[in-house]
């Protein structure tokens, strides 16, 4: 990963139980700040024009 993909920040692919936890923090109670917002998974790999 870090040969191949050096921009990602995390050095490793996400595992199935991130993104779970992920989707079950996004739509529990402990989340009202996050209105709408794209909210994306990919660990710094994917460079934005930002």
């Amino acid at each position: 990963m870090k040969h191949h993909r050096p921009l990602s920040q995390i050095e490793r692919f996400i595992r199935p139980e991130e993104i779970g936890r992920f989707a079950a923090f996004v739509a529990s109670p402990f989340s009202p700040s996050f209105s709408g917002a794209a909210l994306r998974m990919d660990g710094g790999l994917i460079p934005t024009i930002f």
